[in-house]
C-alpha cells in the first residue's frame, strides 16, 4: 500500500510537469493578450490540473486499500478457527464494501477514472502466505498483516486529506481515516491478546509433566 502511493504521486508529478510544459508553449504562442493576463490564465489551468490529479491518486488509493481490504477479509472468513477474528473480519469486509460503493458514486460525480484493482506483488506474497497458514498461526499473522496495513493506510490517509482541497473528497476521506483509525485500535488490542495467550500456553506447556 505503502508502493502504491508512492506510484501515485510519481504519476501526479509526471502529468503535472507535463501539463506545465504545454501552459509554457500555449502561453508563447497567444500574442493577442498582455503576458500578465496570459500567465494568470494559464497558472490558473496549470492549478486546476494539477488539483485533478490530486484527486485522482486519492480516489484511486483508497480503492485499493478497499479491494485489498476486502481480499483480505474474505481469507480470514476462510481461514481463521476464531471467532473473534472471524467476526472482525467481517466487519471490515462490509466497511470496506460500503466504502467502495461511496467511492464508486462519487468518482462518477466528480469524474475521476478508477483503474481496475492490481495487487503489488509484494501484495500478492502476503496474501499467498496467508493462505498457507492456518489456525493460532493463521490469526497471529493475520492480525499483524492488519495492524500495520491500517497504521500505513492512517498515515496515508492524513497526508492526502493534507492535499486535497476538493470538500467532498475530503470529507470522504476523513471518514475513511476515521474507519482506519477505529479498526487500527480494535486490531492492535485484539493482536496484543493474542499474543498474550500465546506466550501463556507456552508457558503451561512447559510447567506440564
Amino acid at each position: 500500500m505503502k508502493h502504491t502511493l508512492t506510484y501515485a504521486i510519481i504519476t501526479a508529478f509526471c502529468l503535472t510537469t507535463v501539463a506545465l510544459a504545454n501552459v509554457q508553449q500555449s502561453s508563447q504562442g497567444d500574442e493577442s493578450q498582455q503576458p500578465g493576463q496570459v500567465a494568470q490564465k494559464e497558472e490558473q489551468k496549470a492549478q486546476i490540473s494539477l488539483n485533478e490529479m490530486k484527486k485522482s491518486a486519492a480516489l484511486n488509493y483508497i480503492h485499493h486499500v478497499n479491494e485489498m481490504g476486502i481480499e483480505l477479509s474474505k481469507i480470514a472468513r476462510a481461514k481463521s478457527q476464531s471467532e473473534e477474528v472471524k467476526q472482525i473480519s467481517q466487519q471490515m469486509l462490509q466497511a470496506h464494501q460500503d466504502s467502495e460503493q461511496l467511492l464508486n458514486d462519487l468518482s462518477k460525480r466528480e469524474n475521476v477514472k478508477i483503474s481496475k484493482y492490481q495487487p503489488a506483488d509484494y501484495e500478492k506474497t502476503v496474501m499467498d502466505q496467508l493462505k498457507d497458514m492456518t489456525g493460532q498461526q493463521f490469526d497471529q499473522a493475520y492480525l499483524q498483516t492488519m495492524r500495520a496495513s491500517h497504521e500505513m493506510a492512517a498515515r496515508d490517509l492524513r497526508a492526502l486529506k493534507a492535499s486535497i482541497s476538493d470538500p467532498q473528497i475530503k470529507s470522504y476521506i476523513s471518514d475513511s481515516l476515521a474507519g482506519v483509525q477505529k479498526y487500527k485500535k480494535t486490531i492492535s488490542k485484539m493482536s496484543q491478546g493474542k499474543s498474550m495467550q500465546k506466550q501463556a500456553a507456552g508457558t503451561a506447556s512447559k510447567s506440564t509433566y
